[in-house]
């Protein structure tokens, strides 16, 4: 049995002991046990693929149980964090879900517990608590299953412009190398797609789009950016003029 191996199997084992503690109503002693099992495993290093999958299952369960445990002693900030960390490692895990759930209900955090009861029933987990939970917050606390919409609607949102506004952006970036280009010239499209690609890149760092309804729209600060971008090609155009110019005037000499 390898290092890691030993690890994983003490620390399987120290859960196991933690549980006799917690089933016998030892929530303390139980939690600090997990915690031991948890260091150890932070002590991993150069993990190959295979020891990484199964270390991130042990801290998972580890996680699960102190959270339990923390509920149990209705030390709810610390039960929710534990379940966070749980969460980070598996997001889709009905368990610590719903135990963070319960710990935002019954910790009165109502907006919290509704969005992360949403979660569990939208995962299609046949958790009667669930949307037991979902109806008893509607009929009980309509002021925070309205912000927790709102919030979700928001984050919906947000999702499509992440999808949309980046294809949005890509068209705006391919059309102003068409027009630039074609305006100054095909000498110019170097420049013109330097351009528009420096405007993409800004705008999305900026993050200068905003939602408006069911579309993106730009804001002021990134109709500023346009502005500017026009400023500069409409001073490449003139420049490119001015030489055109020139380039006549030395023709027409060469002609006289």
């Amino acid at each position: 049995m390898t290092d890691i191996e030993q690890v994983l199997s003490d620390s399987l084992e120290q859960k196991r002991s933690g549980d006799v503690l917690y089933a016998g109503g030892s929530f303390q002693d139980a939690c600090d046990t997990y915690d031991t099992a948890l260091s150890k495993l932070q002590q991993l290093e150069n993990l190959d693929e295979e020891s990484q999958r199964k270390s991130k299952v042990v801290k998972v369960f580890l996680l699960q149980s102190k959270a339990a445990c923390m509920h149990r002693m209705k030390r709810f900030e610390e039960a929710v964090q534990a379940c966070d960390a749980a969460l980070e490692c598996d997001p889709s895990n009905e368990k610590a879900l719903l135990r963070r759930a319960q710990c935002h209900m019954e910790g009165g955090s109502y907006a919290k517990a509704y969005v992360d009861y949403s979660a569990v029933a939208a995962l299609g987990a046949s958790m009667p608590e669930a949307h037991k939970a979902i109806a008893a917050l509607r009929l009980n606390h309509p002021e925070a299953v309205e912000e927790a919409e709102e919030g979700l609607a928001e984050q919906r949102r947000r999702r499509r412009v992440e999808r949309g506004g980046m294809g949005l952006l890509g068209s705006i970036q391919r059309a102003a190398v068409l027009v630039l280009s074609t305006v100054l010239g095909g000498g110019w499209w170097v420049i013109a797609t330097t351009l528009s690609i420096a405007l993409v890149r800004y705008a999305r760092e900026d993050r200068t789009w905003e939602v408006v309804g069911e579309g993106v729209v730009a804001s002021e600060t990134s109709l500023l950016h346009w502005l500017l971008v026009l400023g500069l090609a409409d001073a490449l155009m003139s420049a490119g003029e001015e030489e055109e110019g020139k380039e006549g005037g030395r023709e027409g000499g060469r002609e006289g």
